[in-house]
Order: structure tokens, then sequence, then C-alpha cells
């Protein structure tokens, strides 16, 4: 009896165990994903463009110096149009500002007139800008054209160059994280109290953003993003730091929308409005920064 009960259970342990291997065997292994942007001359894409900032800026050399709050927030509805392709990079880029607006007051929400609100342009890979259409109306500044980039908004720079799996992590490319963010293509508002002249704006020379691939949903990648970006304003050193996620439609090769918030730091020194001193300013304050592609 205990000779044939100690053969079935040997028989039922080797069941169990050639069940299990072939389970392992079958298994799903984890899955691939291409995240590749799809694009095309001819090709077009409306973005709507919102960031909204706010600091409270004081000035430690100056103790009896009033605290300073800053305020901006600006609007934007972009329709952009692929004109030239060159080695699977945009050379070309037609972009209409649809509708351009800025604020400078939280509390009345009446919107500033933006230099580049109904603006056509096109922008081409080596920096050149030209506007679309004729008559003064339709012209932008020199110095708006020095912030306009054709790789702003371009979230297909962070897209990694191999297959990824859910919970993969990678780093976008060092060098594109500034030129996707540099945010200051208009006027921001500017206090000026005594020796200091202050305004939540910058030109970013450097950045870094790490992504993680979330989870892929219906066919939509949910990545997770975090960052910082370094830049400055006549004098005035700004860093952010944010996080926040991106959806990314995997068959269409389109992002869908990006929502990203974190906060903002302000150091430097600012020249006086009246005579030649300067005044130390520091200031801390929050920032959201979202996008919806159509």
């Amino acid at each position: 009896m205990n000779q044939k009960l100690g053969l079935a259970l040997v028989v039922v342990v080797g069941l169990l165990a050639a069940m299990s291997l072939t389970w392992l065997e079958s298994a799903d292994p984890p899955k691939s994903y291409t995240l590749k942007y799809l694009m095309k001359e001819g090709d077009k894409e409306v973005i709507i463009y919102k960031l909204e900032a706010n600091a409270n800026v004081e000035v430690p050399s100056m103790p009896k110096h009033p605290l300073m709050s800053l305020y901006s927030k600006l609007q934007q509805e972009i329709e952009q149009k692929i004109v030239k392709i060159t080695d699977g990079q945009i050379t070309r880029l037609e972009r209409n500002y649809r509708s351009s607006k800025y604020y400078i007051s939280k509390s009345s929400q009446t919107p500033k007139q933006e230099p580049l609100d109904s603006k056509k342009i096109v922008i081409e890979s080596d920096g050149t800008i030209t506007t679309v259409g004729q008559g003064p109306a339709s012209q932008i500044t020199e110095s708006i054209k020095s912030f306009i980039s054709i790789d702003e908004h371009r979230f297909a720079l962070i897209l990694p160059s191999e297959e990824v799996q859910a919970k993969s992590e990678w780093e976008a490319p060092s060098e594109s994280v500034p030129r996707i963010f540099n945010f200051s293509n208009h006027k921001r508002r500017t206090v000026s109290h005594g020796c200091t002249e202050v305004g939540i704006n910058a030109r970013f020379s450097s950045g870094s953003l790490k992504c993680l691939l979330k989870e892929v949903k219906s066919d939509s990648a949910v990545i997770e993003l975090n960052g910082t970006l370094k830049g400055e304003d006549n004098g005035m050193n700004i860093e952010a730091t944010f996080k926040g996620t991106a959806v990314f439609a995997i068959k269409k090769g389109r992002f869908t929308k990006v929502e990203l918030a974190g906060d903002i730091v302000l150091d430097g020194n600012q020249p006086c409005t009246k005579g030649n001193t300067q005044g130390q300013a520091t200031g801390k304050g929050k920032i959201t920064i979202s996008y919806e592609f159509k």
C-alpha cells in the first residue's frame, strides 16, 4: 500500500512539473512596442498649448523691498504643416498661429496683445524664418524670431530609438530638451520696482528628461516624464523642475496629449532702473504646461 502511494505521488509530482514547464514555455513573453513618430510631407497637426506660471520674488539685499508677485499665462492654437523632409528630418515647417493670447494678471483675465497672434510663418531647419503675407500686420520683429524654433513643441524628439516594453526607461537626448520647451516666444510680464526688473521668461540652454513607459492601453502608450530646465533672462537664472505624462497613439504615430507641472526658481542680479547699482532678486513659484494634439 505504501509502495503504491509513493508511486502515485511520484506520478503526480511528475505531472505537475510537466504542466508547470509547459505553462512556462507557452507563457507569452513581454510585448515590445515601437514608438515612432510617423510623418510625411503635407501632414498637418493642430496644437492647443497652455502655459501658466507664477512666482513671488524678493530682494534679500534690500530687506524693506516689497515682495513682487509675478503671473504669466499663455494660450495658443497652432496649426503646423510639414513642407519638407530631408533624411528623415523636418527641414521646412509652415506654422500658423491661429490664436495666441497671454495674460499678466490672475485676477483680471483680460488677454494682452500677443506678437504672434494670427501670424503665419515658414521655418527652415537652419533657423531662417519667413513671414507669410504682405503689410506691417503680417510681420514679426527679429527679436521675436530669435525665440522661434522648428523643434518647438516637437515631442517626437523624446521617443526612444529602439523597441521598448512596459516599465522600460530611457532618457531623451539632452540637446533636444531645451529645444522642445523654449516657451519664450512672446512678451511676458515684467515687474519693475526700485532695483529690480523681473519677468517669468527664459531661453533655456540646458535640460534633462527621463521617460518611463508606464503602460499601453488601447494602442495608446502612456509615458511618464520627469525633467529639469535651466536658462536665464536679463541676468536672472531660472530653473524649472517638472513631471507629468505624455500619451502617444502607436498606430497613428502621433502624440495626443502632454501634461506637465512643477516648480520654478529664480535667482540673479538685476540692474536698477535708477543709477548703476544692482539688486539681487530671488523667487519661487509653480508652472503648468499642457499640450493637446489634433
